[in-house]
């Protein structure tokens, strides 16, 4: 029995030796008694040293951990607020007139459309405009007794949208917590929640800057300027008197100035021409002639073509 004992406790020595070797190799003070220099690392595994390898967490190392949802509803909403802009232009060419182009409940139902107002006389045409290939692969259309439409947008395109959205949050996030430069994050799909994306920041012990710097609100839009820059907002309120309800200003500053631009405020259309999931992917480069920055983005087919019409 207690030679049993002695050769366990020896196996169980070994097999802690032997793992204590591999995360921590050899303490240096052994050198002087005449073991290779070679054994003073820690030992190495296909050419990665175990130690190297060992990192701290969250629990052991400190950090900042996020669980946030994305907004995929403001991504719905934007879309439908441009198709809502883009059926009015229809039916402003079409000839049909004093239609009430909206949303009821953008809240809850930002998928869905609504037309009313319609002469007897134009329920035609405008049926016409709502069953044609730019919405009619997008939207369901129903109609009601009093001569109203719905456009309900299709299961499939609120997925489409919702996802890009999602997984463009996550490329986002991704590249702002980069600038911070943070050794090893993590930046995944939550699994515990829809739409909820898991950030973990090793290191990082400012959660309120982190904070401020991966929740600012993102977005590519291309408008049309209606006004050229004015010097304030006052001034532009002088200049035009009031804004228009489908119009807005917005501020801009040269960035060929750098830190010494000035600001200046253009009127512009409210509804973008393009933007949000109409964009596929985007990212920063420089003008070929002038090597100044710009922006290169890819949109989708549908969203080509509109902005093939537009330009």
């Amino acid at each position: 029995m207690q030679k049993n004992l002695t050769g366990k406790t020896i196996l169980i020595l070994a097999i802690l030796a032997v793992f204590t070797f591999l995360a921590f190799g050899v303490p240096t003070s052994w050198n002087a008694q005449g073991i290779g220099a070679g054994m003073l690392n820690p030992i190495k595994v296909a050419g990665v040293s175990l130690r190297e390898g060992i990192h701290l967490g969250l629990d052991l190392r400190g950090g900042s951990h996020f669980v946030l949802e994305v907004e995929v509803a403001d991504a719905l909403n934007a879309s439908t607020d441009n198709d809502v802009a883009r059926v009015e232009t229809d039916f402003t060419k079409a000839g049909i007139n004093g239609a009430v182009v909206g949303k009821t409940d953008a809240a809850k139902h930002p998928e869905l459309i609504t037309i009313s107002g319609i002469s007897p006389d134009k329920i035609g045409a405008a049926r016409d405009v709502l069953t044609g290939v730019t919405y009619s692969n997008i939207y369901d259309l129903s109609s009601n007794p009093d001569g109203s439409f719905s456009l309900t947008m299709k299961p499939g395109e609120v997925a489409r949208i919702e996802d890009h959205a999602f997984q463009q949050s996550i490329e986002t996030i991704r590249s702002r917590v980069d600038t911070l430069g943070v050794s090893e994050p993590v930046i995944q799909e939550y699994g515990l929640g829809k739409y909820e994306i898991l950030v973990e920041l090793p290191g990082v012990d400012d959660p309120a800057r982190v904070k401020d710097i991966i929740q600012q609100t993102a977005r590519l839009e291309i408008h049309q300027v209606v006004g050229e820059p004015y010097a304030s907002e006052s001034a532009a309120l002088q200049a035009l008197g009031s804004i228009p309800p489908d119009e807005e200003l917005l501020h801009s500053a040269d960035i060929t100035q750098g830190a010494n631009a000035a600001d200046e405020v253009y009127l512009v259309k409210r509804v973008a021409e393009v933007g949000g999931s109409d964009i596929r992917d985007a990212e920063p480069s420089k003008d070929s002639t002038s090597g100044m920055p710009d922006v290169v983005f890819y949109l989708t087919a549908a969203a080509g073509d509109r902005f093939y019409d537009f330009t």
